[in-house]
């Protein structure tokens, strides 16, 4: 911005001074001016540059990453045409001067940067492949996104309403998910180890992991929000992440609400602004290296009746949390954990048979059921394999099935459903809506 007011009083100034013979025809065009023609052009030419980098740094946000790194690149001769103004267009002494003082600040950098380079640790040639994320960001699962240049983004593209969102909609890109989960994802340069999927680096060549044939697949299902008269939100840690999109939804329903975020110290609390932000009636915060360990005791003996109880967490919160919203009966508690926490062990045998598809398949005691369904129908989904995810869902017409998941509620469990990664049969046979 110095640099802007500089320039323009420079310019405002010129067509001031008699004798310079400089009108504000010779400050845009350039080789106008009869005596020192090239430094008046230089000066043009820099003034040009200037207003373009000066634009696009204020329209960056409306503007492509890519393009606006182009032209911000422009800076580079921006400054080799203003010193060649300042250089041809002043009197012998003052060149000198500009000239010396040009020479003594290249110099300094030079050293200073010379000095860096020795400073630093030497290059290990024979040391492992280090993880480099170069970039970060928020999509939909089983989706592609909007930058791809895949087959399948360009159609996607192709008057999708979705493209506004940043990324294609599971319709356009043939998934069947009705869910809007999102994950991370990011770009890296090479995989630290030989056995990540991510791209590797062998003799110099880049070689993609291999691709398995396309399959519609279905997206994990996200912690679903009931309607509930009145909500209570329980974080542990990390565990405030996927509440957060609850807590936005909620905030926009007239319905009461109160969120108890619980950490050990302000360092290891993600959004702890965002939520300094919110009422501070609506939510508790609790750092247990100062305030101990919170007792949840008063947080539901005094929830509003038939409110629904969320929480996400370690699995020490989730069993505290658990064993107090048994004893109130009118509230239902939906948990969101890290990691499995029944493994999954072997059964007994059982038959089943998926009867849309009209294929009865025995399961051995030492298979899974998702594993011996999949021999049928291998378009069945599955993410996690651990009973958390919810993806491989399917409902149950007749017989018993053994649960042995972590997410379902006893009221979707009575309704049939059942995870096929996790649970068994209690029943010689079941029958599946497959």
């Amino acid at each position: 911005m110095l640099a802007v007011v500089a320039t323009l009083a420079h310019l405002a100034a010129l067509p001031l001074v008699a004798g310079l013979g400089i009108g504000w025809r010779q400050l845009v065009i350039p080789f106008t001016r009869a005596d020192s023609a090239h430094a008046q052009a230089c000066g043009v030419l820099a003034v040009d540059l200037l207003v373009a980098v000066t634009v696009t740094s204020w329209l960056r946000r409306r503007l492509a990453w890519r393009w606006w790194r182009r032209v911000h690149a422009l800076a580079l001769p921006l400054f080799a045409l203003a010193t060649a103004h300042g250089l041809l267009a002043g009197s012998t002494a003052g060149r000198w001067i500009l000239a010396s003082l040009l020479a003594a600040l290249a110099t300094g950098a030079l050293v200073i940067r010379l000095r860096r380079n020795r400073t630093a640790a030497p290059e290990q040639p024979d040391a492992p492949l280090r993880l480099l994320i170069r970039a970060t960001a928020w999509r939909p699962t089983a989706c592609c996104p909007w930058n791809s240049p895949t087959p399948r983004a360009r159609r996607c593209r192709g008057g999708n309403p979705a493209r506004t969102s940043g990324s294609c909609c599971p319709a356009a890109c043939g998934a069947t998910t009705r869910s809007t989960a999102t994950r991370p994802t990011a770009t890296a340069t090479a995989s630290p180890c030989s056995g990540s999927p991510g791209p590797r680096l062998h003799g110099g060549a880049h070689h993609p992991p291999p691709r398995s044939p396309p399959r519609r697949r279905r997206a994990p299902q996200p912690l679903p929000l009931v309607d509930a008269p009145a909500y209570v939100f329980v974080a542990g840690g990390i565990g405030i992440t996927p509440l957060l999109p609850m807590i936005r939804h909620v905030r926009s329903r007239p319905r009461p609400w109160h969120l108890v975020y619980l950490g050990r110290n302000p360092r290891t609390m993600a959004f702890l602004p965002a939520m300094h932000a919110l009422d501070p009636r609506d939510v508790t915060i609790r750092f247990s290296d100062h305030d101990g360990i919170t007792d949840l005791t008063d947080v539901i003996a005094t929830a509003p009746r038939g409110a629904a109880v969320y929480s996400c967490g370690p699995e020490s919160l989730l069993t505290d949390l658990s064993r107090l919203v048994a004893t109130r009966p009118d509230l239902t508690l939906h948990v969101e954990r890290f990691a499995a926490t029944t493994p999954t062990t072997p059964g007994a045998a059982c038959d089943l048979e998926l009867r849309r598809t009209g294929a009865v398949v025995h399961v051995p005691p030492d298979r899974t059921l998702l594993e011996v369904v999949r021999t049928v129908r291998p378009d069945v989904p599955a993410h996690c394999k651990q009973g958390v995810c919810g993806s491989c869902r399917v409902t149950v017409l007749t017989g018993q099935p053994d649960h042995r998941d972590t997410l379902l509620t006893d009221h979707e469990r009575a309704a049939g459903a059942m995870l096929l990664c996790v649970s068994r049969a209690r029943t010689g046979s079941l029958t599946l809506d497959l």
